[in-house]
């Protein structure tokens, strides 16, 4: 069964990139860097967040609130609502399917019909609140992540705010979906968290990890060194990592 990061990889590539690169202003290739660069720090904050068995059960009990996975089964949709928001023209549809139809349906005269009032509730929830989930994240370090994605993936400052709340909700859904497909308990998230966090860094686009060091450091030693010991397996990333 899928890891983490094998969902998100299943799910970001193709059209969704194209979709978030709109969404923010920026060419495809910058922003999978960007992407590649993010994913790290976001996992590791996850992975530091999830390891005390408080901060397990802390985490785990609000993806089965707040996270059910459904956000992916609509993430075409979602996507195009970001896209819609006034950032950049709606990107034009490619081939149809349930992201053109309920991205249409919520552009539509009170977002009609039953796929519409799905999207519009999953939007105004904690679902989506990308904002918020970021300040569970990354806490007090979020500008010094911003600064290292940025200046890892040459997207600017502005480019970057954009990027992360729309992200965050997505790797909470991924997260989602795996603990409801292996009906995993708070320490099997956090031990699958913290082998995903050394696996994204492993992974990451070339310079990344040194744009990040400072966020990464898990142990404060000053190196990262002694913190990137995890499987090798990178298939699934390679095209999501711009590789």
């Amino acid at each position: 069964m899928s890891g983490i990061l094998d969902l998100l990889a299943q799910n970001l590539n193709g059209a969704p990139m194209g979709q978030i690169a709109q969404a923010i202003g920026a060419d495809e290739a910058t922003t999978r860097r960007a992407v590649g660069a993010a994913l790290p720090a976001l996992f590791t904050g996850l992975d530091r967040n999830s390891n005390t068995p408080q901060g397990a059960q802390a985490l785990a009990g609000a993806v089965q609130k707040d996270h059910d996975g459904s956000l992916l089964d609509n993430l075409g949709g979602f996507l195009s609502q970001m896209t819609g928001g006034g950032r950049t023209a709606a990107p034009a549809a490619s081939g149809g399917g349930l992201g053109d139809m309920l991205g249409g349906l919520m552009g539509g005269a009170g977002g009609g019909g039953a796929l519409g009032g799905i999207l519009g509730s999953l939007m105004g929830s904690k679902a989506t609140d990308g904002g918020g989930i970021l300040g569970h994240i990354l806490g007090g370090q979020q500008p010094q992540v911003e600064q290292g994605v940025a200046q890892a993936s040459g997207l600017n400052m502005q480019q970057v705010s954009r990027l992360l709340p729309i992200l965050a909700p997505i790797v909470m859904a991924a997260i989602g979906k795996y603990m409801s497909g292996r009906n995993a308990s708070p320490q099997d998230l956090s031990g699958a968290l913290q082998q995903e966090a050394a696996v994204s860094r492993r992974a990451a686009p070339s310079g990344a990890i040194g744009a990040l060091t400072g966020f990464l450091d898990a142990d404060g030693d000053g190196s990262i060194s002694d913190d990137l010991m995890a499987r090798a397996g990178q298939s699934a990333l390679g095209t999501l990592f711009g590789r």
